[in-house]
This record gives C-alpha cells, sequence and structure tokens, in this order.
C-alpha cells in the first residue's frame, strides 16, 4: 500500500527551530496536531502551544514536564522523551524571524492536505456505492468538505500590517469619496434609502415584516434597480435569489410583472393587448440578458450548499455581487440536534461570515413574531427579532416593512424603517407605495 503524503524533515526542522528560539512559537500557532503525520511531532507542537499560551519558558526541561501533565490527561505514552526532544532540535539553525519559517509551515500544510484529500476520497468511494444515498446530498457534502479543507490552508501570512491595513483603508476611502456617499454599496433604487444606507455594503441586510406586506416583493425590486443600474452603466453584476416560500417561475413573473409594469394577474391569466406582450418580451429579453440565477432542487438548504452555489457562479461568471435569502426560517440547521433558536443563530452567523467573505450585501428576508399585534403601537421592533437567533446582533442593517395604517392594510401606502443601521442613525421611515399588480414598490418622497 502506498504511503501518504508527508514531510517529516520539515517538521522536524519546524518544531526544532521553534525550540531553540522560543519566539517562534507564535508563528506555529495556525498548524494543528493533525497537520503533522509522525505522532511525536504533534505532541511536542501541542506542547509548545501549551507552554506559550501559559506564558512558561520553553525548554528541554519544561517541554518534559508538560509531556508528562499530558500523558496523565492521556492515560497514555506520548513516545516523546529527552533523547527525541534532542534529536528534533539536533542541527537545527537558530532563526530570527517568523519568514524563516514559512516554507516548514506551507510543506506541512501542503502534505497535511494531501493526506486529508486521499482519506476523503477514500471514504467518498465508499459512500457513492451506496445505492441508498442521494448522488446530490453527496454533492453538497462534497462542495462543504472543499470549503473546509480550503479554510484550513490558510497561513500566518493572511495576517495584515496596519501598514497594510491604513493603505487598503485609505484607497477604499478615496475610491467612494469620488463616487459620492449615496455609491458607496450597490445601488438600491430607492433614493431615500440610498442615502441613508448609503448603498448596500458588504454585509447582511435583513428586511422583515409579516405575511403579506410585500417583503419578498420589495426585496425583487431592489435586484431589479440593481442590474437596470448596471445595464446602464455596461457593467455586470452577477447574483442569486434563494427562495425556499415561491418558485422560479413566480418569482420571474413578478420581476417581469415590475420591468414592464403589467398586472401579474394579466400575465398569468394571458389578457394582455399585443402592445403589452410585446412590453412583457422586452422585459424578459433584458432580464434574461442579465446575471441574476434562480437556485432550486436543494434537498437540504443550508448555508453551506449556499455557499457551494456562489462558488459555482463566481466559477462561471467571474464574480459574485450579491446574494437574497427569502426567507431566513425556512433554512435548514445545521446540526440535526439544533433547537431552531440555535439553528437560527448558527445561519445568521454562517451568512454573515459569507458576506464578509466574498464581499457581498445579502439580502435576508425574515418573518416576524406576532407579539406586535399585542402592544399598543403595533409598529415592530428589533426585539420582534429575537426568535430568529443571533439576526438582530449580526445584522448590519435591519429594516421593517409596515402598512401606515394598521386598521387599513388594504391602503397601498407602506413605511420602511430603518431599524438598525452599524453606519448611520436608526428610526428612519421612508415612504413607500406598493402597487400591488405590478408587484412594484415606488417612492413617495422624503419623510423622517
Amino acid at each position: 500500500m502506498q504511503s501518504l503524503p508527508a514531510n517529516p524533515e520539515a517538521e522536524r526542522m519546524l518544531i526544532g527551530c521553534a525550540i531553540l528560539v522560543p519566539s517562534l512559537t507564535p508563528y506555529l500557532l495556525e498548524l494543528h496536531p493533525d497537520d503533522f503525520s509522525r505522532p511525536t511531532m504533534g505532541t511536542l507542537f501541542t506542547v509548545l502551544k501549551e507552554l506559550h499560551l501559559s506564558h512558561t519558558d520553553i525548554n528541554p526541561v519544561t517541554i518534559m514536564e508538560c509531556v508528562g501533565r499530558y500523558e496523565s490527561t492521556l492515560g497514555r505514552s506520548t513516545g516523546v522523551t529527552d533523547a527525541v526532544v534532542a534529536e528534533t532540535y539536533e542541527g537545527c539553525p537558530r532563526f530570527s524571524g517568523p519568514e524563516s519559517v514559512q516554507s516548514y509551515i506551507q510543506a506541512i500544510k501542503q502534505a497535511a492536505l494531501r493526506r486529508r484529500l486521499i482519506r476523503y476520497a477514500e471514504s467518498l468511494s465508499v459512500r457513492a456505492a451506496q445505492p441508498d444515498l442521494d448522488p446530490k446530498d453527496l454533492l453538497l457534502d462534497m462542495s462543504g468538505m472543499s470549503n473546509r479543507l480550503a479554510q484550513g490552508t490558510s497561513l500566518v501570512t493572511d495576517l495584515i500590517s496596519t501598514e497594510d491595513a491604513v493603505r487598503r483603508t485609505l484607497n477604499k476611502l478615496e475610491d467612494g469619496w469620488e463616487r459620492g456617499p449615496e455609491n458607496l454599496g450597490l445601488p438600491t433604487g430607492f433614493v431615500d434609502l440610498d442615502r441613508h444606507l448609503m448603498g448596500l455594503k458588504p454585509g447582511v441586510h435583513v428586511i422583515a415584516a409579516g405575511p403579506n406586506i410585500g417583503k419578498t416583493t420589495f426585496t425583487l425590486n431592489v435586484i431589479n434597480n440593481i442590474l437596470q443600474d448596471a445595464a446602464r452603466r455596461n457593467e455586470q453584476r452577477v447574483g442569486a435569489v434563494i427562495s425556499m416560500e415561491m418558485g422560479v417561475e413566480s418569482l420571474t413573473t413578478k420581476m417581469l410583472a415590475t420591468r414592464a409594469r403589467l398586472s401579474t394577474r394579466d400575465i398569468e391569466a394571458g389578457t394582455l393587448t399585443s402592445e403589452q406582450r410585446r412590453s412583457l418580451m422586452l422585459a424578459g429579453q433584458e432580464l434574461g440578458q442579465q446575471g441574476l440565477y434562480f437556485v432550486e432542487g436543494f434537498n437540504a438548504i443550508t448555508p453551506q450548499a449556499i455557499e457551494a452555489k456562489i462558488q459555482h457562479i463566481r466559477a462561471m461568471r467571474g464574480r459574485f455581487d450579491f446574494l437574497v435569502v427569502d426567507y431566513l426560517q425556512l433554512l435548514d440547521p445545521n446540526r440535526s440536534n439544533s433547537s431552531r433558536y440555535d439553528a437560527t443563530t448558527d445561519n445568521s452567523r454562517d451568512l454573515t461570515r459569507m458576506a464578509h467573505k466574498y464581499q457581498i450585501p445579502i439580502l435576508l428576508i425574515s418573518q416576524l413574531s406576532r407579539e406586535h399585534v399585542k402592544r399598543p403601537n403595533r409598529d415592530y421592533i428589533l426585539s420582534d427579532l429575537r426568535g430568529s437567533g443571533a439576526v438582530e446582533q449580526d445584522a448590519t442593517s435591519v429594516m421593517f416593512l409596515m402598512p401606515v395604517d394598521w386598521d387599513n392594510e388594504a391602503n397601498p401606502e407602506r413605511r420602511l424603517v430603518i431599524a438598525k443601521d452599524r453606519s448611520g442613525p436608526k428610526g428612519i421611515q421612508i415612504p413607500l407605495l406598493f402597487i400591488g399588480e405590478q408587484s412594484r414598490f415606488e417612492s413617495m418622497g422624503v419623510r423622517y
């Protein structure tokens, strides 16, 4: 049987150098004991990390004392002896800087990744042969595993110095100054909203409301506006809509009705004039040429599966600019034994991580509790989101879509209330007109 990839000399040199020059130890902490192919080196790494974190001097004596405590905890011998420690640092140079050990860290990481890939491939071949396993579930598992393996390859060179951070920040600020404050993120098409949010910047932006208020329609309007703005500028925008409540045809019909300013009912019933049909076809042609993807056919709609779709689209189009998730409470939990609250918290935090990893705004539609109907003032407040895990804390912004008059919800006037904005004031109310038959919202002017 062929032996698994390993670089034992790089492992020995790295640990040996850290024993001789303990100031190098912090630069090893990106590694994991399992990254070492030799168990004794994994043990020595664990011991060096423990001594460093406890602010204990690192030398052969303290190392063996720590090994003794570690073996007592394990209830077995690790094979690390005085002779092993001496052999490890024998002939190692006394490096003075972290750049000197980067090649060893890189070699260890690459060998460890190859071992994990081989082991995963072996288990994959066994699972793929099982007739009762859905291949789609296996593909999703493969995508998630590739993400986890890729994340495990990061090195200390991912750290950003203050010099680089300042340079990058000033460059980004200067670019923003040239475009104007309302264009720092993707434009929503609602001038008052863009003025306050300064566009949709990377992060999770929650759009929350009760049923039948128009939160999905409003979100689709925003996406339509982003795509149409990009088309006017001869730019490209690529994104995806993941809806667990509406089918692709229903979503597309809403977007076509918005663009063509036609009644969704007339579109579905086919009661259009020839001129209206031409408008519908033109809207379809324009939408079809833009970079929007819908996702359907999920077996398990988890953040892990969503990230796999993002990576797929990025591979096809070379970019990915925005994501819509409709809606938070219908996402599947990452862990089968999660409570609904814990599952929603995990999902919210995974989406937040995704937004910052890919530098995109995520429009996250959310349902609300019915607690607001028990209050004299039935307006939504942030605590109505508390059944939604940590989304209130994680979100970059939270917007509530509400009727102007709770006693007359048939009134087409709506209020979009910015209940949270990390970069601006809260409590801003933006008046909107809901033209339901055309799945369209229009701004009604400025109201603060």
